[in-house]
């Protein structure tokens, strides 16, 4: 009898650490009562609404894992505007030059030099992000475990244990515009268009029941009563993203050393519920400095504002809570190799405050393993290699590769870019 009450305390006591991880609620936003809300056709709930235990009565594990997987999916990196052909005052003809000693500067980072009065540039990049893992968590094979009330025992409960694939992929169009207002100060503007990409399976592994009798089924149960051990779903979508206003001004010009500032202005255009934008605004003001020349080292330091979004909350989705600020770091080289060609790399850092993450938890008694959604702060880096080649005139081809290098947040395999740009 000892043992059975001290058992049934530990199984209370993990239920309890589970809930306060998850604020103790139960999100409604993609199922209410057993069936799919009106979101249901949103990417945001595909993985809620796979399928869920019969008579669920305890909060929804995958509701704070697909909130931290969409807000992060969000937080990817863009191409730098104005990063290409720049022009020069030529000192004995006291007109604006193209540049033909100097590198095309770097891919994912910034330099301190601006386009020159009445300059225009345009470009369009594609970037492609596949997603294999949160917080060392494979996106391959996450664990959940449910608990339910089995039907006709009131006082009886049951966990299940279930296992779930996802597979995101994001594809990234991007229009980039700059416009020289000054000899020191543009503005450009960036317009992401997304393609996103999401199919999921889960599995019911194992069930047990506590404090009553029967033999536990391991199933889900579909929107239209089905029970089923296993289930599958693929959706996307296709639309604008978050688009992002720039005002970059130079606050030193000498011989070699640059050095500029300036603020992004993020609008949230993108629907969220589709993976396609944060949800919310952000103001991002930046300082950069660079040396010119042939081999041309540049860093750039910077800090993210962001608002509230309905897909930042440890509740999961629906629910409104601030998004992650960041600051943001870069460091890295660009160098003419020869006249045509410039290779960059850079390391970029960013430092996430109060950000949704995922651990997988093993409950001491009926031995099953979860992930549970957190907050907390932490660092990732990424590496970016590339190049670009002037095939002619003021025309860039640009190519690029990021790596993730390290496993905290939502973790990408190599993202390739590739870019047009040209300067008038």
């Amino acid at each position: 009898m000892m043992k059975k009450c001290a058992g049934l305390l530990l199984l209370c006591l993990s239920v309890i650490s589970t809930c306060g991880r998850t604020e103790a609620q139960v999100n409604t936003f993609c199922q209410a009562n057993g069936q799919a809300t009106v979101h249901a056709g949103d990417l945001v709930c595909l993985v809620p609404n796979l399928g869920f235990p019969p008579a669920k009565n305890g909060p929804d594990p995958i509701a704070g894992l697909t909130a931290a997987i969409a807000s992060q999916a969000n937080l990817v990196p863009l191409a730098s505007p104005a990063s290409g052909i720049i022009y020069n005052t030529d000192p004995s003809l006291q007109i604006l030059v193209p540049s033909g000693t100097e590198s095309f500067g770097p891919v994912l980072s910034e330099r301190g030099e601006t386009l020159r009065r009445h300059k225009a540039f345009v470009a369009f990049s594609y970037q492609r992000f596949g997603f294999n893992s949160i917080d060392r968590v494979s996106l391959k094979a996450i664990p959940a475990v449910f608990l339910a009330s089995v039907q006709g025992q009131p006082r009886a409960t049951a966990f299940e244990e279930t296992s779930t694939r996802v597979d995101l992929t994001v594809n990234q169009f991007a229009l980039y515009a700059t416009y020289g207002l000054t000899d020191r100060i543009d503005v450009s503007v960036a317009v992401p268009i997304l393609n996103v990409r999401i199919g999921a399976n889960s599995n019911c592994n194992a069930a047990i029941i506590f404090n009553g009798t029967g033999t536990p089924r391991c199933n889900f149960q579909l929107s239209n009563g089905t029970l089923t051990n296993y289930v599958q779903n693929f959706r996307q979508a296709t639309g604008l993203g978050d688009v992002v206003f720039r005002i970059k001004g130079a606050l030193f010009e000498g011989e070699h050393l640059r050095l500029a500032a300036g603020l992004d202005v993020r609008v949230p255009s993108g629907n969220e519920l589709n993976f396609l934008g944060t949800g919310a605004a952000g103001l991002r003001p930046f300082l950069v400095g660079s040396l010119r020349g042939r081999v041309s080292p540049h860093v750039g330091l910077a800090y993210q504002w962001n608002g509230h979004s309905d897909i930042a909350s440890i509740q999961g989705p629906g629910v409104s809570a601030k998004l992650p600020d960041n600051f943001s770091y870069a460091i890295g080289m660009d160098a003419r190799v020869v006249k045509r060609l410039t290779l960059s790399g850079d390391i970029l850092g960013e430092v996430l405050r109060d950000a949704l993450r995922e651990a997988v938890e093993t409950q001491p008694v009926t031995g099953f393993t979860g992930v549970a959604t957190g907050v907390g702060s932490y660092n990732t880096n990424y590496a970016s290699i590339g190049g670009k080649l002037n095939p002619a005139g003021n025309l860039l081809v640009t190519l690029n590769v990021l790596l993730k290098l390290d496993h905290y947040g939502l973790r990408n395999k190599p993202a390739p870019l590739i870019g047009l740009s040209y300067t008038f």
